[in-house]
């Protein structure tokens, strides 16, 4: 019997130590867990916040037909020839459009 309380003592003696031991680890633990979720709480509403003071981009319309680019006259060298025998060299106006690539 002697063998058997001295087994029951250290089993006692053993759990008396992991019990709270492990119990202070469990705690320290969701104390950390709760501690990183304040954080990204935290972390969120100043981005939310920051995310409100930058003025977000307006989808672009459509360009107006009244605004008009001038094109510059071709090079005497280039410039077609009219009817007459000359070269035209007038400038013209032409409404932009957009998204047509290779005029100019």
């Amino acid at each position: 019997m002697a063998k058997q309380f001295t087994f029951m003592i250290a089993c006692a003696a053993v759990l008396s130590t992991v019990i709270p031991g492990a119990a202070g680890y469990f705690s320290a633990r969701m104390e950390a867990v709760e501690a990183a979720e304040r954080r990204v709480a935290m972390m969120q509403a100043r981005l939310a916040t920051k995310i409100e003071l930058v003025s977000l981009p307006r989808p672009c319309s459509p360009v107006p037909a009244t605004r008009l680019r001038t094109r510059h006259p071709a090079p005497r060298a280039f410039a077609p020839e009219t009817a007459g025998g000359r070269r035209a060299h007038q400038e013209r106006s032409e409404p932009i459009t957009p998204g047509v690539a290779g005029e100019d």
